[in-house]
């Protein structure tokens, strides 16, 4: 399905996992994902583990899916996501 994402600034998380001990990373990215004229668009967080998955904040176009996990959660999964208009940025000056 394709539809329009906002993305905001993405935070850093750490923690430790409790069977290896191991030290991990993540990175939490809200989203604001539009469902449809009339429907208030989805509020969600995506959370990346690897950093070269965050994307600049703005407004972009994407394809995604949904993907339940065993707990019964549905999940947002982005397969494509192509700027739209990325947020600071300047339009070009006419000469």
């Amino acid at each position: 399905m394709k539809t329009l994402v906002k993305f905001y600034e993405a935070r850093q998380l750490s923690w430790v996992d409790k069977r290896s001990g191991e030290s991990r990373t993540g990175w939490l990215q809200p989203f604001d994902m539009e469902q449809g004229q009339g429907i208030r668009p989805l509020q969600a967080e995506a959370m990346r583990m690897n950093r070269s998955e965050v994307v600049s904040p703005g407004d972009y176009e994407a394809d995604f899916y949904l993907e339940k996990q065993n707990s019964g959660r549905l999940d947002v999964r982005f397969l494509n996501v192509r700027p739209i208009r990325a947020e600071g940025s300047k339009p070009a000056q006419v000469a």
